[in-house]
């Protein structure tokens, strides 16, 4: 299934910021927004809960083969973009 079939909102690219707190702010992205990324493994998205000075917390909403709890993420490994829920 495609990107979008799964849901993207559109296919601009992501714009990375200085820290993650800077590219969320860049991207538009904010406690609620669902994004997704694929790092080779199948994609994974994930729900931001937190947006602190430089770093964010998000929950799994589909990780293969992860355990899904809130935790700190990077947004560098990935290119990320938004999905409808």
């Amino acid at each position: 299934m495609s990107g979008d079939e799964q849901g993207r909102t559109g296919e601009a690219r992501m714009v990375r910021g200085k820290t993650e707190a800077e590219t969320c702010a860049l991207n538009g992205w904010h406690v609620g927004t669902i994004i997704e990324g694929d790092e080779g493994y199948g994609p994974t998205r994930i729900r931001i809960t937190a947006i602190g000075e430089r770093i964010i917390l998000a929950r799994c909403v589909s990780c293969p083969g992860k355990v899904c709890r809130e935790s700190s993420w990077t947004l560098t490994c990935r290119e990320w973009a938004e999905v409808s829920s």
